[in-house]
């Protein structure tokens, strides 16, 4: 049974406890009247609050660690044409308070 609903679903966790980071958890959030579907970053200590949103993209094809950076594969299937995206972020900009 599909369920149907306006809260963010968890799709990915990254553990980061063994290099000194907590987990990261990366959410898809769908859209309705109001806000554009999106992928967020999350982590562990406050899983509620989005560090990064990133609107529009719809689907997570790949994400790995490369030495000290979160490497996000995006894609946004909602125009004409899919459209993928590829974003390097630093892990200290996640982490910091």
């Amino acid at each position: 049974m599909l369920d149907f609903t306006d809260k963010p679903i968890k799709i990915d966790e990254i553990d980061l406890t063994m290099m000194g980071y907590e987990k990261i958890y990366i959410y898809k959030s769908f859209s309705n009247a109001t806000v554009n579907e999106s992928i967020q970053i999350r982590i562990s200590g406050d899983s509620v609050n989005s560090k990064m949103v990133f609107e529009k993209y719809d689907t997570l094809l790949l994400r790995k660690i490369i030495k000290n950076q979160l490497v996000l594969i995006l894609m946004d299937t909602g125009g004409k044409r899919s459209q993928i995206d590829t974003f390097h972020i630093h892990l200290d900009s996640i982490f910091i308070k």
